[in-house]
């Protein structure tokens, strides 16, 4: 497979195995348009769990999902996420006939479980649909995903907070993408200090080949990577070349 532009890339990245675990990623649309594109701005975002959200709908929502976020059964965690920065990506230059939504969810909840399985039975059980219910009253959009883990570089701590990102992917070939990621993750690693990354697939149908899930602690280092010419240059650049999308955010831990 080549490479495009290596000389403004980085080597291979070294992974390590993927988790066996099951996830439920809920994914809403709550307020927008109330989420910077700025990345300069984002710099300036406070990022602590305990600072209540600028959008006065989010924060009801937050408000409101504490009571059943505890309720769930059998989890290894639930993580509640907030966009800071809708971040520069490649939806304006490709995207796959028929690819589905846009990521740009303002709100994120990642439900891990012991098990692929368990997250399938979890998702019928009524404790999910009340979350579920829960996010949907607050917004005009939500949809539930089923993923696993594909590759890893290491765990994300999504208990602690930071910054973490979520970068959903389009791709008309998804073993190409899931190919050429290892490339574009060590220059993740390299110019972001990416020093974990756990590369998310969906178990069921969906619009999205991938979506790659990593944390720092705060947002310099991720905001830095994207003003580097060569996030342009080499990691968009070997995106487009699989004909693949790449539409990276911002979140703060909520809870």
């Amino acid at each position: 497979m080549p490479v495009v532009n290596p000389e403004r890339g980085a080597a291979k990245v070294q992974l390590v195995p993927p988790n066996p675990y099951g996830y439920l990623l809920v994914m809403a649309e709550i307020d927008p348009a109330s989420v910077t594109t700025d990345v300069d701005a984002a710099e300036r975002v406070a990022i602590p769990a305990d600072i209540e959200s600028p959008s006065e709908r989010r924060a009801e929502l937050h408000r409101n999902l504490k009571g059943v976020t505890g309720a769930l059964p059998g989890v290894r965690s639930v993580s509640v996420f907030e966009a800071i920065l809708f971040a520069p990506g490649s939806l304006d230059r490709f995207a796959p006939r028929g690819a589905g939504r846009p990521a740009r969810y303002d709100t994120l909840i990642v439900v891990e479980t012991d098990s692929p399985a368990d997250a399938v039975a979890l998702r019928s059980h009524q404790a999910f649909a009340d979350l579920v219910a829960v996010v949907s009253a607050a917004g005009t959009f939500t949809d539930v995903l089923p993923v696993t883990n594909a590759k890893k570089i290491d765990d994300v701590d999504r208990a602690r907070g930071g910054v973490f990102l979520f970068n959903f992917f389009f791709a008309e070939d998804p073993e190409a993408l899931l190919d050429i990621w290892d490339y574009t993750a060590g220059w993740w690693l390299t110019r972001g200090n990416m020093l974990n990354s756990e590369l998310l697939r969906p178990a069921a149908e969906s619009g999205y080949a991938l979506i790659n899930n990593a944390r720092w602690d705060g947002v310099r280092e991720p905001a830095d990577a994207f003003r580097h010419p060569s996030y342009w240059e080499f990691v968009l650049a070997n995106i487009d070349a699989q004909r693949a999308t790449a539409m990276p955010s911002l979140y703060r831990l909520v809870s």
